[in-house]
């Protein structure tokens, strides 16, 4: 049972609920420095990720295999609700938008947040099934 990959689920989901809750109490320009450096994260992973990759072919017929299925099964729409049910039951427990963000941005951000995170919890899950 893969239970490192639980533990960063929950300490995800935790971290996130903690930072919706510290993030209306950081200034603007603080909010705009941490997506940029969290940005830079992120693209230096992927750079780095790429190098290692033997089977690039098989990875770019995979992306658009699978942006073929999404589209078909309009998974977009899908994943876009379920931000819609999370952000209801964050406010039922009384995390609610106090940024400057609208409620369209704040969606937008929810979501790739949290499709950020389940990307990088398989990516973690692949590599560690590989060894």
């Amino acid at each position: 049972m893969p239970i490192g990959v639980i533990i960063n689920c929950l300490a995800v989901t935790i971290g996130g609920l903690c930072g919706n809750i510290v993030g209306q109490k950081l200034s603007d320009y603080m909010i705009e420095q941490l997506y940029m450096v969290l940005g830079l994260c992120s693209l230096g992973m992927g750079i780095s990720s790429i190098v290692l990759m033997k089977n690039m072919p098989a990875v770019i017929f995979a992306l658009v295999i699978g942006t073929g299925i999404g589209l078909l099964f309009q998974v977009g729409k899908w994943i876009d609700r379920g931000a819609g049910l999370l952000e209801k039951g964050m406010t039922k427990m009384g995390v609610q938008n106090r940024s400057l963000l609208s409620q369209n941005e704040y969606r937008a951000t929810l979501i790739t947040t949290i499709v950020f995170f389940v990307r990088v919890e398989l990516e973690f899950m692949v590599v560690w099934m590989q060894g």
